[in-house]
């Protein structure tokens, strides 16, 4: 599906004016990746692509102002 088809599928969600799915539609959000053994820190508020070298599995990574650091495999 390209992304024409998507901005055209969720329009109704772009107009609600989220930053987030503004920046997603366009191409602005570009996480940064790292690729290293122990799990980075990244800022708070960033969401970062973290490969793990020592078993080469892939993870979000994002720091929460309340919750902290959290992960999930991307599979």
């Amino acid at each position: 599906m390209s992304i024409n088809d998507l901005i055209k599928r969720n329009k109704r969600l772009a107009e609600t004016n989220s930053q987030l799915i503004q920046q997603l539609l366009s191409g602005i959000l570009t996480p940064r990746r790292v690729s290293q053994s122990g799990q980075p820190t990244p800022t708070v508020g960033e969401l970062m692509v973290w490969r793990d070298s020592d078993d080469s599995k892939t993870y979000l990574v994002y720091n929460d102002t309340d919750e902290g650091v959290r992960k999930v495999e991307m599979l």
